[in-house]
């Protein structure tokens, strides 16, 4: 099934799909087994290695291991045209391991975008790697990042009101994810605190009796729709959102 997780992996490396999963376990070290012919032939990669062509394009995805982070601080953020049933403009993974002295002894960058692959990006780990979560160590990593990604133009939001796209926001995304990791790894770990308003912590609101209510037929019940006249006659006119 392209739904579960395995789909969703080799439809990413085999189809392009701008899967949300698989950089979030891409910056978990997660590893994925396989069979081809027979269950007796069970192997294993890495996701890193896990590109088009790395498997056979028969292979069977057998088991999802994902290790023990331990004392990793673990993020994962995307933006998306939508809150639901959207893809990403741009997904990325990030884990850092600090020692007693708050330097970073393992880090883990991860991003993922429309038309390539979802990718580590090597230079950006090298160089959080025995650094501070200070502002230079996230200047220098923003820098990396950008050394290392090559953003395709996407043309499905090129739109009359808008025919450049959305690829400058889009490339601009990893810089604020980044930003907002280091705040909250920072805040994790004791290098500095910050307020719950500043980090965007929303309050989390849990669901009382009747606040969902069942439907025998959700959907299908007859509801009118208001702007049907408005796109009969031209007076309403599609804007990029």
């Amino acid at each position: 099934s392209e739904a579960g997780w395995a789909g969703n992996l080799l439809i990413t490396i085999q189809r392009g799909f701008p899967s949300d999963l698989f950089p979030c376990l891409l910056a978990a070290d997660a590893e994925v087994s396989y069979v081809t012919t027979s269950a007796r032939d069970e192997k294993r990669i890495s996701l890193v290695d896990f590109k088009p062509g790395a498997v056979p394009f028969n292979a069977l995805l057998t088991k999802l291991h994902i290790p023990n982070l331990g004392e990793s601080f673990y993020k994962y953020y995307r933006v998306g045209q939508r809150k639901w049933l959207s893809h990403c403009f741009a997904g990325a993974g990030f884990r850092v391991v600090l020692d007693s002295s708050k330097k970073i002894t393992d880090a883990r960058v991860a991003l993922g975008y429309w038309a390539s692959t979802p990718m580590r990006s090597s230079k950006a780990e090298a160089v959080l790697m025995g650094s501070s979560l200070d502002t230079e160590s996230l200047q220098k990593a923003i820098s990396a990042v950008h050394a290392d990604l090559e953003f395709a133009e996407e043309r499905m939001f090129q739109t009359v009101d808008n025919p450049n796209g959305k690829d400058s926001y889009r490339r601009n995304l990893p810089d604020s994810y980044l930003f907002k990791f280091f705040q909250e790894a920072q805040n994790h770990f004791g290098v500095k605190q910050w307020a719950a308003e500043e980090l965007g912590n929303l309050p989390v609101k849990p669901l009382k009796a009747g606040d969902l209510k069942f439907q025998e037929t959700p959907g299908l019940d007859n509801k009118p729709q208001l702007s049907s006249m408005g796109l009969t006659t031209g007076a309403v006119r599609y804007t990029d959102d």
